[in-house]
């Protein structure tokens, strides 16, 4: 549009369909193509001109040509939407009953989450997160937009992103009761997240897909995940019962390039950083493959909460590297949580792993 010659000012639409995680990680692919040009100097004459209310004789959009379709999309919309609004009541009534009960009982919410039973945990968590005990990080979403466009003005336009491998009790404090405690992560450190509803091979853990076009926001977006989690859960075991309360046993999923970055040449990466942060790192032997031509690695990050945040820097700085030499959108959109991968443990095969093993760490 306009059709004829194509002078720079002019734009196609590209429409795409499909489920909402989907959609999300089109939308990473086309801002990476968006950030390529948005310093050409036809750019900012495209984004100040509009071609509403242009006529232009015999052009249809083909999403506009099916109306009565629209149509019937737009109802089972608004079913969808009283339907949603409806559950949310229902879990309010179930709230207010499980409180009801948990005052029964005589339960502390305060209470170690180690002598909770699951159910007593599950009320636990939805507890504090009514409390607010996450309203702690709601004030950091100036530091990461501050931090994204300092990245973004030096040129490191780039996708990064991890995986971090979570519990299904680490993975429901973090959605929150209302399910609104990721979204505002998300909103406060401009990333975008992707929980599977599947488990990785090689585990019972579900998998969180974190990426952002900065270092800086990833990083945000880890801090603010283990603080949450921590606060919810007493530690972050990673599906480990062995991890004392205020530690984590981070499980992060690294594009292998990465992972081997991490470690070094003859492991003096890792060792510089184990004894700078007093941390344990430890990755897992066996490449998992991870789409045309790719592969990821384990990687487990074992320490204190404040240790293990001062490490993942240095360990996204390794990921910085590898994606400014490959493209990680590919990847990032990649799973391979629900794909049965006969007899893989993961960290079953290389137990001592790479790093130094802090005292506060009692895992294997």
């Amino acid at each position: 549009v306009p059709p004829g010659a194509q002078p720079h000012h002019s734009e196609q639409v590209v429409s795409f369909t499909g489920p909402l995680e989907g959609a999300v990680a089109a939308l990473q692919t086309i801002a990476t193509h968006i950030v390529r040009v948005c310093r050409e100097p036809w750019f900012e004459h495209w984004v100040f001109n509009s071609s509403c209310g242009v006529e232009i004789p015999g052009f249809v959009l083909p999403m506009d040509r099916n109306v009565a379709s629209q149509r019937a999309m737009c109802k089972v919309t608004q079913s969808l939407i009283t339907s949603v609004q409806a559950l949310g009541d229902q879990l309010q009534h179930l709230r207010s009953r499980l409180v009801e009960r948990m005052t029964t009982l005589g339960i502390n919410p305060n209470v170690d989450a180690s002598e909770l039973s699951q159910a007593e945990m599950n009320l636990q968590y939805a507890i504090a997160l009514q409390a607010g005990a996450h309203q702690s990080l709601v004030g950091n979403a100036m530091v990461a937009s501050t931090a994204a466009a300092a990245a973004a003005g030096a040129g490191n336009n780039v996708l990064i992103a991890v995986k971090l491998l979570m519990s299904v009790p680490e993975a429901t404090a973090l959605i929150g009761l209302d399910a609104t405690t990721l979204q505002q992560i998300q909103g406060n450190t401009s990333t975008s997240m992707r929980l599977s509803e599947a488990i990785y091979p090689g585990t019972e853990l579900l998998e969180l897909t974190i990426q952002g076009m900065a270092k800086e926001a990833v990083f945000l977006a880890l801090m603010h995940v283990t603080t949450v989690v921590v606060d919810l859960c007493g530690s972050m075991g990673s599906g480990d019962d062995h991890c004392d309360k205020g530690c984590l046993r981070m499980k992060l999923i690294l594009p292998a390039k990465a992972a081997a970055s991490v470690i070094g040449v003859g492991g003096q990466s890792v060792k510089h950083i184990t004894t700078q942060c007093n941390v344990r790192i430890q990755v897992d032997h066996t490449p998992i493959p991870a789409g045309p031509g790719g592969s990821e690695q384990a990687l487990l990050l074992a320490g204190t909460l404040t240790a293990c945040q001062n490490t993942l820097p240095h360990i996204l700085e390794h990921v910085g590297l590898i994606a400014t030499e490959k493209d990680l959108v590919a990847w990032a959109a990649h799973t391979n949580t629900g794909t049965p991968i006969p007899g893989l443990i993961l960290f079953a095969g290389n137990p001592t792993g790479k790093g130094r093993k802090p005292k506060h760490d009692r895992g294997p």
